[in-house]
């Protein structure tokens, strides 16, 4: 299916990722990594958040240290 993708050829084939292992979890790492934004927000796929996800580029943990942890 991929190999007759174009744009997955010319754009994507590099990231791809043959190791079984590395799925759920292990991948977002990668994901993060292989994202074209400037700023990127990974959430838990069970977290909804109750404010506007762009103001925590604005807590002074990510202007200082370039992320923000949040443990509940």
């Amino acid at each position: 299916m991929l190999d007759d993708d174009d744009f997955y050829q010319a754009e994507l084939r590099h990231l791809h990722v043959v190791d079984k292992r590395l799925r759920s979890y292990a991948a977002k790492p990668y994901a993060v990594y292989a994202a074209s934004f400037e700023e990127v927000l990974l959430l838990d796929a069970g977290v909804i958040p109750f404010v506007n996800p762009e103001t925590f580029f604005d807590f002074d943990s990510y202007s200082d240290h370039g992320y923000v942890l949040i443990l509940v």
